[in-house]
């Protein structure tokens, strides 16, 4: 969500710097465009965010090291790097990793299928609290973006209120002096 966000804001600044002062060409189309090519891109990045967090939380979970995750995906036949394991849980988001060659097969070593039902019961009640946070989250977000919307449409009818009684004002004055030079 944050990254389309940031991706219309971004199209917007260049579609106004490149309209600036007197459009040449109507820019608004290609910024759609953009936005639409990259749309894709976006939500599969946001996917991939929200799985290395999981990841993530998992492996302070469990307390596995990087190495122990790099020996088991071996083990599984489906190697990853160390390196490439360091990559994916560092804190620089680069999120350009591999669905099926990398993030995949880390997801086999922290999280298997088991037996042990309470394990399982653990993971999915520590998931459902993170989606929970997650989601409350993101209703406070959308309720202050709500609440920023509702403030700029009331200030936009104060000011559309003032220009109408200025106008009316203006028209007054325009038939006083229309009646006044009649006579």
């Amino acid at each position: 969500m944050v990254y389309k966000i940031v991706l219309y804001i971004f199209t917007y600044i260049i579609t106004m710097l490149l309209t600036y002062p007197k459009p040449s060409v109507n820019i608004l189309p290609i910024s759609f465009w953009l936005i639409k090519c990259n749309w894709r891109f976006i939500l599969v990045n946001a996917k991939k965010l929200e799985l290395i967090e999981e990841l993530k939380a998992l492996r302070n979970e469990k307390g596995i090291t990087y190495q122990e995750i790099a020996d088991r995906t071996e083990e599984n036949g489906e190697a990853v790097s160390l390196s490439t394991i360091k990559m994916v849980f560092s804190e620089k988001h680069n999120h350009d990793h591999d669905y099926n060659k990398v993030l995949r097969p880390i997801a086999n070593v922290l999280s298997p299928v088991s037996d042990d039902d309470s394990l399982s019961i653990k993971v999915l009640q520590n998931r459902l609290q993170r989606k929970e946070t997650r989601h409350s989250e993101q209703e406070e977000f959308y309720k202050d973006q709500l609440q920023f919307c509702k403030d700029q449409i009331q200030f936009k009818d104060s000011q559309i209120r003032r220009l109408n009684e200025a106008i009316d004002r203006k028209d007054a004055m325009i038939r006083k002096y229309l009646i006044a030079g009649e006579e």
